[in-house]
């Protein structure tokens, strides 16, 4: 894919509801989409309307790809079993066109037809390579933190939701609670410098941020690589080679988690 034709930031001052009215009116080859706060609340159902927009989509050989740092239970609960269910028995062949990065862009699920739903591509999988590579699960990242954290951390079961002032911290499919005083700022510093040292630093790992949440990533796996195989990969040879490519997102900026999906465009180049 080289000299891609244009992109478009979708930021949260514009709401979904006015967003995808105007997509039909414009020839995109790809959208490329966060979820929380921007097609839905963060963690909630997606609403008929709007899984009836994303179905009339991929009718129309519109490529749709939405990443998330939900997990992959998360995007199964919200989304993944409502649109199965709305888009009906006979035009599930549909989610061909549909692709799907949770956790951050590290895993990435793709329509099976033998089993009819949305599966896991294993091959994709990045925290299954960095535990190869670099030797770290993520049972010792979580071990880290709440020996970090101690008492104030709560380990939540998938899409239990934070109570509310409470910070959250996620790494892949599980996420931690923290009740404290402290100001988010100090609890990301602390675990910043604590990822500095040893095997976490060996592991490169690096700590991100959206609203009260923390996300523990993988150096180098973000939303940007998950543009980047969607385009070179999974869509090679499907797409024009200069493709009009819609991105949607809330949080871009220099340290915001949806700037990886620009960032992954520009490196395509």
């Amino acid at each position: 894919v080289k000299n891609l034709a244009f992109v478009e930031e979708i930021v949260k001052d514009k709401k979904p509801a006015k967003i995808l009215p105007e997509i039909l009116t414009k020839p995109y080859d790809v959208i490329i989409s966060d979820i929380d706060k921007t097609l839905t609340e963060t963690r909630e159902p997606f609403l008929p309307d709007l899984i009836g927009k994303l179905i009339f989509f991929l009718e129309k050989k519109i490529y749709v790809a939405l990443v998330t740092s939900q997990s992959i239970g998360e995007v199964k609960t919200y989304f993944i079993e409502q649109i199965i269910e709305q888009i009906g028995k006979d035009k599930l062949d549909l989610l061909a066109n549909l692709f799907i990065y949770p956790a951050t862009g590290a895993q990435c699920l793709v329509y099976n037809p033998a089993y009819k739903t949305m599966v896991s591509v294993e091959s994709y999988d990045r925290w299954r390579m960095v535990n190869k590579e670099r030797f770290v699960t993520t049972e010792a990242i979580e071990g880290l933190i709440t020996k970090k954290l101690g008492p104030i951390c709560q380990w939540l079961q998938d899409t239990q939701k934070l109570k509310k002032g409470a910070i959250g911290i996620r790494i892949r499919d599980t996420q931690f609670e923290i009740t404290t005083n402290e100001n988010i700022d100090i609890i990301q510093e602390r675990l910043k410098n604590e990822l500095k040292k040893g095997w976490a630093a060996r592991a490169q790992l690096e700590i991100s941020r959206a609203g009260n949440t923390l996300f523990i990533l993988i150096k180098g796996v973000n939303k940007s690589t998950a543009v980047k195989d969607l385009l070179q990969e999974r869509l090679k040879n499907k797409i024009p080679v200069n493709p009009k490519v819609l991105i949607m997102g809330n949080n871009f900026g220099k340290n915001g988690l949806d700037q990886g999906m620009i960032d992954g465009l520009k490196e395509i180049g």
